[in-house]
């Protein structure tokens, strides 16, 4: 954790999104301080990435799958279905295991951990989750704000994670940002063997008394 803050110190979000802006892509600012192109489309940002490589001279190499990275000396020994390479520096930037057409199939966890690196087991995160029974169903396509609090019995003094953001319901269960953000944390606990509960408020911005008026009205 030191590190990732030392990381995001010395390049923050806004530094990224001048970057971006730089390389011709400007921002907007979404729910929860999430930013997105204004063109609202992934090519967007992957297009002006190559653009910026190529002006920058980096060398891109399709189809080297790699096999393996050891320590040869001071230098990283980089064997591919193309052939080896050598270099001072490697960065493993392979993504997880959870779209592995696109390369992440969790070859990267081996590949830290022949490096010595621990591995911590990995959980889906940014998930939809899956509800019991079918009285969702009806409820599908329907989006609302709310706030998701999870909570895990027996975990002593520990604060529930309270999740603002909209919410979809869907004919398996639910989704949209406030799900996607807690589903890290449902998934991770239920790795850990442990049984999280989750609750959801359905009128975040109203208390008892607001509730009351709407609902009673006020004489």
């Amino acid at each position: 954790r030191r590190l990732v803050r030392a990381v995001l110190k010395a390049f923050p979000a806004d530094r990224a999104a001048d970057f971006f802006r730089e390389l011709g892509v400007p921002l907007h600012e979404e729910e929860n301080g999430k930013l997105f192109p204004d063109s609202n489309t992934a090519r967007t940002v992957l297009e002006a990435l190559l653009s910026e490589a190529d002006r920058l001279g980096v060398r891109i190499l399709r189809s080297h799958r790699v096999a393996r990275i050891f320590r040869d000396g001071d230098r990283f020994s980089i064997e591919t279905s193309v052939g080896p390479f050598s270099s001072r520096f490697a960065v493993l930037a392979t993504g997880g295991k959870s779209y592995p057409k696109t390369g992440s199939d969790g070859a990267g966890y081996g590949f830290a951990a022949a490096l010595g690196h621990s591995i911590v087991e990995p959980v889906p995160s940014l998930s939809p989750l899956v509800l019991s029974g079918d009285f969702h169903v009806g409820l599908s396509g329907l989006s609302l704000s709310v706030e998701l609090m999870l909570s895990v019995p027996g975990n002593g003094n520990e604060k529930p994670v309270r999740i603002p953001g909209r919410m979809l319901w869907t004919h398996f269960g639910v989704s949209g940002p406030a799900a996607l953000d807690v589903s890290r944390h449902f998934n991770r606990s239920r790795a850990g063997g442990k049984t999280p509960v989750l609750w959801a408020n359905l009128l975040p911005d109203e208390d008892a008394v607001s509730l009351e008026r709407k609902w009673i009205g006020s004489s």
